[in-house]
């Protein structure tokens, strides 16, 4: 599972205000999902990040991962209400950031195919491009 940082640990990890990186949130720079950062979307928007600390903080993230392992494997009636609710909200989240992604990812291809074709109309070769069109609708498709 992925790792999520709280707005004021990630702008303490890029070395800025929280009001700063907020302001960046604000203007779609940064993804959240639930108020949280994902360290991969923090780093691929600010690659100068304190990776140590980042480390640090992947390493806490595994300890609580670890821990929410031993909850889970142990059987279904053995977990307390706690426990079954911090696994449900991890799970929210991490499926709420994989969603965004997701649709991030899909709103890049739409717009890949509306260029291309654009660029078919525009070609020599307008055959090749089709060609890249109808793998990407035939990829879409499944």
């Amino acid at each position: 599972m992925g790792r999520f940082v709280t707005i004021a640990k990630a702008a303490q990890l890029v070395g800025i205000s929280k009001r700063e990186l907020q302001i960046e949130i604000d203007n779609g720079g940064l993804p959240t999902v639930r108020g949280m950062i994902h360290v991969d979307d923090l780093v691929d928007v600010h690659p100068n990040v304190n990776i140590a600390e980042a480390d640090m903080v992947a390493w806490v993230a595994k300890i609580k991962e670890q821990s929410l392992q031993h909850a889970a494997d142990k059987l279904d009636h053995d977990l307390t209400k706690v426990e079954l609710r911090e696994l449900l909200i991890k799970a929210n989240t991490e499926l709420a950031y994989h969603r965004q992604r997701n649709a991030s990812y899909e709103a890049t291809i739409v717009e890949l195919r509306h260029s291309l074709l654009t660029l078919q109309k525009r070609s020599s070769e307008p055959n090749k491009i089709q060609s890249l069109i109808a793998w990407i609708d035939k990829s879409l498709s499944h």
